[in-house]
């Protein structure tokens, strides 16, 4: 039956004439006519606790829906503040507030979300139902300070008689619902309600402005906070399937996440679960921070249950996932992070342009999805009781590793070869040696590129699906490969490629090489080359002279394999030797000491022996039974005994400037290994002493 329509329906007479003189703090229904339409309008006092009300919990069944029962936890419990109506509707707002509309409170406590319970700020007293100077932090009049004396209380408000204005904008749920207000024709506590038996009253709005229908009280909070209602209404309930709002219904709103006002003659609750196999429903009853349970459509503390009222808020939209690394083009292949902010969204996805919805491939939060090929990449988000998220949409183009030349650009000699690779795997690398940029029909590097002429060589690889590469340039310099002896015959400046040289003596930022026939050798300048003795390799550089030497200032060397350099005994007076086609005017060759008696063997390693003259702790002199010296110079590190007498040294041959255009002899040392003390003259200085005697 119309539980509402029952409840008017036998007393019409009371509704329409005597309910007028009824006291006002007893609540009431009665009929109005709007319109020519009949409407109930409920009359909901204060109804606060009882007197000798006791608070008792009741037990809560845990949810599950499948079994019948389900609960909204989140649900907060608020004692009655200053009227029911608002109190019930407050708790309806704080809970919408805990499951993520975060702007139905927004005050400082529990870090601006409402509580569960209203404790925080003392008995009786909730911001979001009737603001309160002194409570949350509040420094001016609110809800209280100008409209409230007593309960039941039908005095004009104390902003009126005490003159001052009242607080401007609304900002909790009995300012917006007209409660307690003389401007809306409301005692303290009261609010009232349009009902027009079982069917549905939306949004009313007929009465004003001289009454404010609670339920569109309630839609003004919400949009105040910024939010969409999709619908509110009030409806007459009946215990049937139809005819007004059912059990069914009220199920169908609890599974949608969506609390209900339940309507009494005389007071409001919200409804916040239910047991469907006797039709119980769970409720808050504004006067304790319980949950308690009645009968749909039954009776609560004496009053009847007639009607219910529903606020239906636009379903709050999931965050849009969110692209890491932003669409572009980025380096092949690309892995997008795809993350949602809304805790608990399910995300889908497709790389095929496709809108995505639930049907898709689903995606954890933080997980990455691969683009081997320009993809447009698309992603939206869902969640239970919450709107789609917007799609999030992105063209992704991963470009192909830029190629590597090995070696760079640079000088080097004719037949050199360079190898072009690239990182990303499939992709196939075109070249170009004119300066021109190269394209998909250009010759293909599929192995090294030898090169026999200064060019500049670029290179560019291309992927199907997949944006080509940057280009790739070197610059080559490219000098004819000669052996030791031909490269020294060139004159100072000449840039040489010098071939099949060994390192004969290594120094820190110098080494020494010689040809594999003896014929020649040459001192090379190249700071921190980092080669061995006995390394065969290939360099190229510039050809000068310094204090008469010949040496090669080198742009680059690399190694070829390996090879041995035995030393030459010599005594000192043949270290030098004469000139080695020598042009004083370009340099080229070798100049030759003026005392020389052999052929020229600057550059090659010797050994030699002598009396040992030290002279400071980088050199010393070595001379042999003809008198002739030679400079030994050692490396920095190189601890020199001034008490030797007699040493044999291996070093490579070389020389300084002794003045007026003439060299003076100098062997170069590796270091300590390289010189061995004697007591007595060594039998290499006895012998060089006989021979000069007999001579």
């Amino acid at each position: 039956m119309r539980r509402f329509a029952a409840a008017c329906a036998g007393a019409i007479a009371v509704c329409l004439v005597v309910a007028l003189t009824e006291s006002a703090s007893t609540g009431y229904i009665r009929s109005v006519d709007y319109g020519g339409q009949s409407y109930q309008e409920l009359i909901i006092p204060p109804s606060p606790p009882p007197p000798g009300y006791v608070p008792k919990a009741e037990p809560e069944p845990i949810p599950n829906p499948t079994q019948g029962v389900n609960i909204l936890s989140d649900v907060p419990a608020l004692d009655w503040c200053y009227g029911c109506s608002p109190t019930a509707a407050g708790m309806l707002m704080g809970y919408y507030d805990r499951v993520g509309y975060a702007n139905m409170y927004t005050g400082p406590t529990n870090g601006g979300v409402c509580p569960a319970d209203n404790s925080a700020w003392g008995l009786r007293e909730c911001p979001i139902v009737a603001s309160h100077m002194g409570v949350d932090g509040r420094n001016n009049r609110g809800h209280v300070d100008d409209y409230w004396i007593a309960s039941g209380n039908c005095s004009n408000d104390p902003y009126m008689t005490g003159g001052w204005a009242q607080h401007s904008p609304p900002d909790c749920t009995a300012d917006f619902m007209g409660t307690s207000q003389t401007a809306w024709g409301q005692c303290d506590g009261y609010t009232v309600f349009c009902f027009n038996g079982g069917s549905k009253v939306y949004d009313w709005t007929g009465w004003e402005p001289v009454r404010r229908d609670g339920t569109h009280g309630m839609r003004l909070y919400a949009e105040s906070k910024g939010y969409t209602v999709v619908e509110n209404y009030n409806q007459g309930i009946t215990t049937g399937t139809s005819g007004g709002f059912t059990f069914a219904d009220f199920m169908a709103e609890i599974d949608a996440g969506r609390p209900v006002l339940i309507q009494l003659t005389g007071h409001t609750m919200v409804g916040y679960g239910y047991d469907s196999s006797n039709q119980t429903i769970y409720v808050r009853n504004t006067w304790d921070r319980y949950g308690h349970t009645m009968t749909w459509g039954g009776t609560y503390s004496g009053m009847t249950h007639v009607g219910v009222s529903v606020l239906r808020l636009a379903p709050l939209a999931v965050e849009t996932p969110v692209f890491t690394p932003a669409p572009g083009v980025r380096p092949g292949p690309i892995a997008v992070t795809i993350t949602c902010p809304t805790p608990g969204a399910e995300i889908h996805y497709t790389t095929t342009g496709a809108a995505p919805t639930e049907s898709d491939p689903v995606i954890a939060d933080g997980d990455t999805v691969l683009i081997d090929k320009i993809t447009c990449l698309k992603a939206m988000a869902a969640k239970e009781r919450m709107a789609n998220s917007a799609i999030r949409s992105g063209v992704y183009e991963p470009q192909v590793a830029a190629p590597s030349l090995s070696p760079s650009g640079g000088a080097y000699e004719s037949g050199k070869t360079v190898t072009i690779t690239t990182t990303t795997a499939g992709a196939e690398i075109h070249y170009t040696t004119n300066g021109d940029e190269p394209t998909a029909s250009d010759p293909v590097a599929a192995g090294p590129v030898t090169l026999v002429r200064t060019c500049t060589l670029k290179a560019k690889a291309f992927k199907t699906d997949w944006v080509t590469s940057q280009t790739t340039t070197g610059s080559y310099t490219i000098y004819e490969a000669m052996n030791v002896a031909s490269a020294k015959s060139q004159p100072d400046n000449a840039t040489v490629g010098c071939r099949d040289g060994i390192v004969s003596l290594a120094l820190a930022d110098t080494f020494f090489i010689e040809s594999q026939d003896r014929v020649t050798g040459i001192r090379v300048d190249m700071p921190g080359h980092g080669f061995a003795v006995g390394t065969r390799l290939n360099v190229l550089g510039t050809l000068t002279t310094v204090g008469g030497e010949r040496r090669l200032n080198a742009l680059c060397a690399y190694a070829t394999g390996a090879g041995s350099i035995a030393p030459l005994y010599m005594n000192c007076r043949d270290l030098g030797g004469v000139g080695w086609f020598y042009d004083s005017t370009t340099g080229a060759g070798q100049q030759g000491l003026a005392d020389a008696r052999g052929p020229n063997n600057i550059g090659l390693l010797v050994r030699t022996s002598g009396a040992f003259s030290p002279i400071d702790s980088r050199r010393f002199l070595v001379t042999d039974a003809a008198g002739c010296t030679v400079e030994c110079v050692v490396p920095a590190d190189t601890a020199i005994d001034p008490n030797w007498r007699f040493v044999s040294v291996t070093g490579v041959s070389g020389c300084e400037s002794a003045g007026g255009g003439a060299i003076k002899r100098v062997l170069w040392v590796g270091g300590r290994d390289h010189i061995t003390p004697h007591q007595s003259a060594p039998l290499s200085v006895m012998l060089n002493l006989f021979e000069h005697r007999r001579n």
